[in-house]
């Protein structure tokens, strides 16, 4: 009974190391050490509390039990008024394995009653009661009652098998209130509710949050909370009679205490790492919001802000008028305070739906300008949702309103207007607009249903953004962020006049030449001449800044629907007869550039040549001078050579090669390394009839080096060149095959994230960390075959999580001590340590390049040299492999991948649905490498090195290894 709950602790534990198990399996109990109580209807409350004479109440049975106990149900219990379950210690409440879940039902005993039990105690001192439910369910059949309340201090578990339904917290009066919050359970601020696999909230009902009202901690770890409503309350609306404010299907986030009306002075927060939401509603017929969650302020709170984080787990089949799935809301007087919804990982919200704005999620500020609701994405996906009126992904409705989309998938959602994103201006004052930042991600293949192609009955055919709805404010980062579909770039008109008064546009933050395309739209009558398209901006996001001083040259990466985008931006509305009607123009400061032409000698040959004011793009002005002279000397070319456009300032040096007097004339010729893709080499020149010994040894990533040869077709290898011309030498090479020890065909993960959603690429990693790795990567046949938990290490002893990884690898001669009798598990593992480790799988012998400074007389050397022949290691711009440094996580991913021929060559090759990580960003030179190594997929090989994923798959279950 008691040991699901370790499991499920020890299992939240391993996920905040590298690994998917770790070090603390050891220091977990197998069995349940405390004392089982009995409980049965028919029993007596004087017995003993064993199987045989049970206790009669659950109430007696906690008094007695002690930390650790548990409680465990023989028949169906019903509770005669309300439960109290209070004390400062640790109860399981269960039924009997193997059995059919016992059920507790309720008689209401007096009329004040407003819970069947209450964890804790809700008025004075709080206590630490720790309550875990397990095959059981808790049933409120439908009566007016709500099921549990957690208060503060104390915590709730809904493990395995537990099931809470059927309460209602319902008083539709015209007076919507505290006492009319969660349906099935009320979470009290200092609280917490947990929920792990197999658990269930279901059926539950109230005015706001269906199935829980929120006030203080709540984890998803698995489970369902299914088929829960908020109906909101009954107002006279127009003379008529309607439902009204209805908050979260499933759950209500308030920092408000439930039943008294007072604010709370720490944020309520939702935490969600798997299981499901789904089915829920917010079924008033106004004012209904948050399908499965809503999120809202409440007075007197200052800046405190509500959270609501996801990881993993779905959000599916929820239905309310203003976010089909999740809605934040802020206003003025009684909903005051911030929310933050964060979305990273394998978070998945889907086939939600709005009948107003916003089918995923709605962000509903009201300009107070005094509170933010803010969405921030790095992972995950939101797809298939559809909204009405606006935002079938996202809709975001006034200043106040934000959202940072740094990863993940907005893709195959539809709405009126805004099939991924509608992004909304708000009232008239500084800085009235909801703004949106998209600095990577996609977001693709969505739909705007009230526009082109369904409406056709203009002058022309209506573009309403079927991947963004742009009324606010938008900032792109064009380098990293993809968007397929058009951006609807709307603006705002005199209602009387019908004239323009407010152009809206599109602010580059960030763009290069091959930056990603964007089509932009908009009505007719709002293409006016002197409209802003693109305006350049400087932003910062966390530790990245994103800016662009000129956006000019790269507006060749936005079309328009059926206007012109004029590319000068000299261009104004007020130059008269250059004044094209209906144009798009370009917003933003022209930068301006030199080149300077000069002898490199003090200009002894000739003054610097500077010409200034040219714009980027422009063709490169050629040296007037044509080929410069100098006396003794022959000019041999410009240092860098002439570049085609302009793209910044520019300085070109002139190279001169000394004239030989003619009685001691020497031919010299020039020897050109190619290295078909390995190190690079600078060209040599020899006398004529030199005899040039080829010794170097170039490195390139996953290739091993065959030698030098003489053609293209690599058909002559040779060993030494003679100078008898110009000459041309091709390096060979052939893919380092997977060792023969290491599974190369099966891709899963071999690393997974921090609780807190990051992977940490620049943190260090353990030596047993490392060596179970290579552990889980052996092939099955050799890992089963030499399995031993035997080895000469002090340190590493039975029990140990990493016990068996470690010795199997020491008796395969894989992995060494750091001293013959200690291995030093837990200490950070060097970069000499780990390329041995790699160089000890392939035995083949290789040729040496010797091209580290600092790695001569290491204990290390060989096995350093070997690894970068392998083309699996790789040392600094300054030629040194630092190989006592600690090597990071990323350094060590990249390492492995080498060694495994695991190496997709561009982000095309991923897929969209992958686990992702903030810190782990496509502009990072560990980013393909960090994916490769933490999401499990099926792939297709490309050439002899690369692959394309083709399917993502599941991690095998390792825990047979760590006992």
């Amino acid at each position: 009974m008691k040991t699901k709950l370790l499991s499920w602790l020890l299992t939240l534990s391993l996920l905040m190391t590298m690994l998917p198990t770790a070090a603390l399996a050891a220091a977990v109990p197998g069995v349940n050490s405390g004392t089982v109580i009995y409980v049965s209807e028919t029993g007596n409350d004087s017995a003993v509390g064993d199987e045989s004479t049970p206790l009669k109440t659950i109430g007696a049975a906690f008094t007695q039990a002690v930390d650790g106990d548990t409680i465990c149900l023989l028949s169906d219990i019903k509770l005669v008024g309300k439960l109290v379950l209070t004390g400062d210690k640790s109860v399981t409440l269960t039924g009997k394995a193997g059995e059919t879940a016992k059920k507790i039902t309720y008689q209401k005993d007096t009329s004040t009653d407003l819970y069947m039990i209450e964890v804790g105690v809700e008025y004075g001192t709080a206590t630490k009661t720790n309550l875990t439910l397990e095959n059981v369910t808790i049933d409120a059949e439908a009566q007016d009652i709500r099921c549990v309340r957690v208060c503060p201090g104390s915590q709730l578990i809904l493990a395995d098998g537990a099931t809470v339904r059927n309460g209602r917290a319902i008083n539709q009066d015209g007076t919507t209130g505290t006492s009319d919050c969660g349906g099935g359970i009320v979470v009290d601020n200092g609280a917490k509710l947990t929920m792990e696999d197999s658990s269930s909230i279901t059926g539950c009902s109230a005015e706001w949050g269906g199935a829980v009202y929120l006030s203080g901690e709540m984890e998803i770890n698995g489970g369902e909370i299914s088929n829960n409503t908020a109906v909101g309350d009954i107002y006279e609306i127009n003379g008529v009679n309607r439902s009204a404010s209805a908050h979260g299907g499933a759950i209500m986030i308030r920092a408000c205490r439930a039943d008294y009306d007072t604010a709370y002075d720490a944020p309520a927060k939702l935490t969600m790492r798997g299981g499901t939401i789904s089915g829920n509603a917010a079924t008033s017929n106004v004012s209904a919001f948050g399908g499965a969650i809503s999120i809202i302020g409440t007075r007197d709170t200052g800046s405190l802000t509500n959270a609501f984080i996801m990881s993993g787990g779905t959000i599916s089949d929820n239905q309310a008028g203003y976010g089909g799935a999740i809605s934040a809301y802020a206003a003025d007087i009684y909903w005051q305070g911030n929310t933050s919804i964060q979305l990273s990982g394998n978070a998945k919200i889907t086939d939600n739906i709005a009948r107003n704005y916003g089918g995923a999620i709605c962000l509903f500020g009201n300009n107070t300008q005094n509170y933010t609701d803010t969405l921030t994405m790095s992972g995950g996906t939101i797809s298939g949702n559809k909204a009405n009126s606006a935002g079938g992904g996202v809709y975001l409705s006034a200043h106040g309103d934000q959202m940072f989309m740094t990863g993940g998938s907005i893709r195959e959602n539809e709405a009126g207007y805004g099939g991924g994103l509608s992004i909304r201006s708000g009232n008239s004052g500084a800085n009235p607009n909801a703004a949106v930042y998209l600095l990577g991600g996609t977001i693709s293949d969505n739909q705007a249903t009230s526009g082109y192609p369904t409406d056709d009955s203009y002058s022309e055919r209506l573009y309403c953004g079927n991947a963004i709805e742009q009324s606010g404010e938008l900032y792109l980062d064009g380098t990293q962020m993809n968007v397929s579909g058009d951006i609807r770039v709307g603006c705002t008109t005199n209602f009387r006049t019908g004239a323009i008064e407010t152009n809206r546009y599109v602010t580059l933050v960030g763009a290069s030449d091959s930056m990603q395309n964007y089509e932009l739209t908009s009505y007719d009558d709002e293409s006016l001449d002197g409209r802003v398209v693109v305006a350049p901006g400087t932003i910062t996001y966390g530790t990245e800044t994103y800016s662009v001083a000129d956006a000019e040259p790269y507006l060749s990466h936005f079309t328009h629907n059926h206007k012109e985008i004029i590319t000068d931006t000299d261009y104004t509305a007020e130059t008269g007869a250059s004044s094209q009607a209906k144009s798009l123009v370009l917003y933003g400061a022209i930068q301006k550039f030199s080149v300077t032409y000069t002898d490199g000698i003090g200009g002894t040959s000739f003054a610097d040549e500077v010409t200034s004011d040219l714009r980027r793009g422009t063709p490169t002005p050629a040296f007037t001078g044509g080929t410069p002279t100098r006396s003794g000397y022959t000019f041999a070319g410009w240092e860098p050579s002439v570049a085609a456009t302009v793209t910044d300032n520019a300085v070109y040096t002139a190279q001169w090669a000394k004239n030989s007097s003619s009685s001691h004339h020497s031919t010299r010729y020039t020897l050109h390394y190619e290295s078909n893709g390995g190190t690079t080499y600078k060209d040599e020149r020899y006398s004529s009839g030199t005899k040039v010994t080829l010794d170097k040894t170039p490195t390139r990533e996953s290739y091993t080096f065959t030698g030098w040869y003489a053609d293209k077709a690599l058909t002559d290898k040779i060993t030494n060149v003679k100078m008898t011309g110009n000459k041309t030498v091709y390096a060979g090479w052939t893919a380092t095959n997977v060792p023969d020890m290491l599974n190369g065909d099966d891709h899963y993960a071999y690393v997974v994230g921090y609780s807190d959603g990051t992977v940490r690429p620049n943190a260090n990693i353990s030596r047993a960390e490392v060596a179970t790795i290579f552990f889980r990567l052996l092939k099955e046949e050799v890992r089963d075959g030499n399995l031993t938990t035997e080895n000469t290490f002090a340190d590493v002893t039975d029990g140990q999580w990493h016990n068996k990884a470690i010795s199997t690898m020491a008796k395969l001669g894989i992995v060494k001590g750091r001293r013959a009798d200690s291995f030093d598990p837990d200490a950070s593992i060097t970069r000499a340590e780990f390329a041995a480790i790699c160089a000890r799988f392939n035995t083949k012998p290789v040729e040496n390049s010797g091209s580290f400074s600092d790695i001569s007389g290491h204990w290390a050397e060989n096995e350093i040299e070997r690894a970068a022949a392998f083309g699996w290691i790789s040392g600094y711009p300054d030629g040194t492999f630092h190989p006592d440094a600690r090597i990071t996580r990323a350094e060590a991913m990249t390492m492995i991948n080498r060694v495994l021929c695991r190496m997709p060559q561009s982000e095309s090759d991923l897929l969209d649905s992958m686990v992702t990580w903030p810190d782990n960003k496509p502009s990072d030179w560990h980013y393909l490498a960090v994916q490769e190594a933490t999401n499990s997929h099926d792939f297709n090989r490309q050439g002899e090195v690369g692959e394309s994923w083709t399917k993502l798959t599941s991690v095998p279950d390792w825990t047979r290894y760590q006992k």
